[in-house]
């Protein structure tokens, strides 16, 4: 049983951790933007972006099979 909840729970953990992650980086980012005013370039935004909307397009290839 153990090993069937593995299975089926590891891509959704690893999801998750990944949402908590990118969701934790833009609230730092919000922060310092609120304390400093210093934001990060567009280049950087987009890419961070660009990585979520990719990581985004394989969990759903996955749920798709």
């Amino acid at each position: 049983m153990g090993a069937v909840l593995e299975a089926i729970g590891t891509p959704a953990i690893e999801a998750a951790e990944a949402d908590i992650k990118f969701e934790a980086e833009a609230l730092a980012a919000w922060e310092e933007f609120e304390l400093t005013g210093i934001c990060e370039p567009a280049e950087k935004i987009d890419a961070l972006f660009d990585h979520a909307l990719a990581r985004a397009k394989a969990v759903s290839e996955k749920k798709r099979g």
